[in-house]
């Protein structure tokens, strides 16, 4: 029963799969973190306050003028009815926003930053951007208001495409992955058909057979999932270190929480269960297809 075993152990086939492995749970432990994350921005982006403008004056040379037309049109927009908050952006918060963009050595003074407002209308508000524009314009002249609710429409729209392709790539790998197991475990059957056939000579069952195989697949499949789930790994946190200097750049960042690890360590065990099951499965047809 040892001999059958080694023999199983040393064909060529089976050097395939756990490199297939590797490869197909790295890159779905990738695809099922994305799509993690693109869940969490397009929920949030649905459920936001759809009721947020940005307000840009035109700067001047002289700075001392613009804050005074930045302080005007704050004063009004809070007596505008229908206007919930005012918030006037700092220079340096500007600035900051503005370093993922042009660089860590980005220097604020040397450029004429124009004064930035967030406006918050109510619910219920009849207000309308075109309202708020001609108020800027009235104080500042040919002010900018930017309406989050446009930029916003297409981003869920993109953000939903996106989400179709990372399910479809998910499905590729999962179908790839499947289709493989099942011709390299008709490949290894093949390979071994004079050592079954003795083996059944001996009495040995499809069970014994398909086990004997199984034992040595499922090693090698737990250690390629693995291995695949840990450079996964790798990859996601140094995302999400980088991601997190964007932060301040209105892009998600991407973030894990307890249930966000749970599925993904759902994805290996996935992957073993699959080639596990497809080997089987396999195995079986073929050896009661023998005479």
């Amino acid at each position: 029963m040892r001999r059958h075993i080694q023999i199983f152990q040393a064909d060529a086939a089976s050097r395939y799969l756990p490199w297939l492995l590797v490869l197909a749970v790295f890159l779905a432990t990738v695809a099922t973190a994305g799509w993690l994350a693109v869940e969490r921005s397009l929920a949030q982006w649905q459920t936001e306050t759809p009721t947020i403008l940005t307000v840009q004056l035109p700067p001047s040379d002289d700075a001392a003028v613009d804050e005074a037309r930045a302080d005007a049109l704050v004063r009004r927009l809070r007596a505008e009815p229908g206007v919930a908050a005012v918030e006037r952006i700092p220079r340096e918060r500007v600035s900051r926003l503005l370093r993922p963009w042009l660089g860590e050595d980005f220097d604020a003074s040397a450029l004429p930053l124009p004064p930035v407002l967030h406006v918050e209308l109510q619910q219920d508000s009849t207000t309308s951007a075109a309202t708020i524009l001609d108020l800027a314009t009235g104080v500042a002249g040919d002010a900018i208001v930017d309406d989050h609710r446009e930029w916003r429409e297409q981003l869920v729209n993109y953000v939903g495409w996106l989400r179709v392709g990372i399910v479809g790539s998910l499905v590729l790998v999962i179908v790839v992955t499947g289709l493989t197991a099942l011709f390299l475990t008709l490949s290894r059957m093949a390979i071994h058909r004079d050592a079954i056939a003795l083996l059944h000579q001996l009495g040995a069952g499809d069970r014994f057979i398909v086990r004997s195989l199984l034992r040595q697949a499922g090693t090698s499949a737990i250690l390629s999932a693995v291995s695949g789930f840990a450079l996964a790994l790798v990859l996601l946190l140094i995302l999400t270190a980088a991601s997190q200097e964007l932060q301040e750049a209105f892009l998600p960042v991407l973030r894990m929480d307890a249930r966000d690890w749970i599925w993904l360590a759902i994805v290996p065990l996935a992957f073993i269960l699959l080639t596990a099951a497809v080997t089987a499965r396999t195995a079986y047809f073929h050896l009661r297809r023998l005479p």
